[in-house]
């Protein structure tokens, strides 16, 4: 699909019928949530749809994987409270 697509991938184009299908359907969603949900939501959505925080458990220090995705909800939720991240824009660099 890449060679295919020139080289390209872009998750805002339509990859019906490939093994990207779900994945980029799942990008589209979150990029078009970017602007009106906060930034746990959009969280707090990607651990839901991908299992992601079940997944992590499963892997070695897997307790702490978790521990430390949800630290980053909980820093993300207070930034949000707080309206550090009400306009789209942190200005804490990481």
């Amino acid at each position: 699909m890449f060679h295919a697509r020139g080289g390209n991938l872009n998750y805002l184009q339509e990859a019906q019928g490939t093994v990207l299908e779900q994945p980029f359907h799942l990008l589209r969603e979150l990029h078009e949530m970017r602007n009106r949900a906060s930034v746990a939501a959009l969280l707090k959505r990607l651990y839901e749809v991908t299992s992601g925080l079940v997944l992590f458990l499963l892997k070695p220090q897997g307790e702490q994987r978790v521990s430390n995705l949800m630290k980053i909800g909980d820093i993300a939720r207070a930034l949000d409270e707080r309206g550090v991240l009400s306009s789209g824009l942190c200005p804490l660099a990481f």
